[in-house]
C-alpha cells in the first residue's frame, strides 16, 4: 500500500467538489451575460400530422358554429360543450342541448365556469326558438283580429 493508495480519497473528494461547482475562474461574473441554452430545432410538421390537427380543429369549430359564437371559456368547458354537442341526437333543440351543457357544468361534481358568451347565445337562441314556435299561433291571432277589427 504506496502512497497512491493514500490519495484515492483525495481524488474522489476532488472530483465531487468538482461536481458541485466549476472552479472559480470558471463561474460567471456580473459582467459575463446569461448562458441561453440554443432553441431546439424546429421540426417540420408531417402532411398527415397537419391534416389531422386541422380536422380536429373543424371538428371542435362545428359544435360552435351554430350559435354563433367563437370558442370560448376554459378548456374544461370547451370540451364539455363539444362532448354534448357530438352525442346531440337530431331531434333536439339547440337550447335544449346548451342547457344540458350549463347543467353539467353546474353540478357539484364538475363545477366549471360557464363563459357569457354562451350564456348569451343559448338565451338569444331560446328565445328565438320560442317565437319561431309561437309564430303559428301568432299568425292565427293577427288573422282573426284582420276578420273581427
Amino acid at each position: 500500500m504506496g502512497p497512491s493508495h493514500r490519495k484515492k480519497p483525495q481524488v474522489e473528494a476532488a472530483k465531487v467538489e468538482l461536481a458541485k461547482a466549476p472552479p472559480a475562474h470558471l463561474q460567471p461574473t456580473k459582467k459575463d451575460p446569461p448562458v441561453i441554452a440554443p432553441a431546439a430545432p424546429l421540426q417540420k410538421k408531417t402532411d398527415a400530422a397537419i391534416a389531422a390537427d386541422s380536422a380536429l380543429k373543424e371538428k371542435a369549430a362545428g359544435c360552435w358554429k351554430p350559435i354563433g359564437i367563437p370558442a370560448c371559456g376554459p378548456e374544461e368547458f370547451q370540451e364539455i360543450w363539444q362532448r354534448i354537442w357530438e352525442e346531440r341526437s337530431g331531434t333536439e333543440k339547440l337550447s335544449e342541448t346548451m342547457d344540458r351543457c350549463i347543467q353539467v357544468c353546474e353540478r357539484d361534481d364538475v363545477d366549471v365556469a360557464i363563459p357569457p358568451p354562451f350564456q348569451r347565445a343559448w338565451k338569444e337562441i331560446a328565445d328565438n326558438e320560442f317565437q319561431e314556435e309561437m309564430e303559428p299561433f301568432y299568425a292565427e291571432r293577427r288573422e282573426r283580429r284582420q276578420v273581427h277589427g
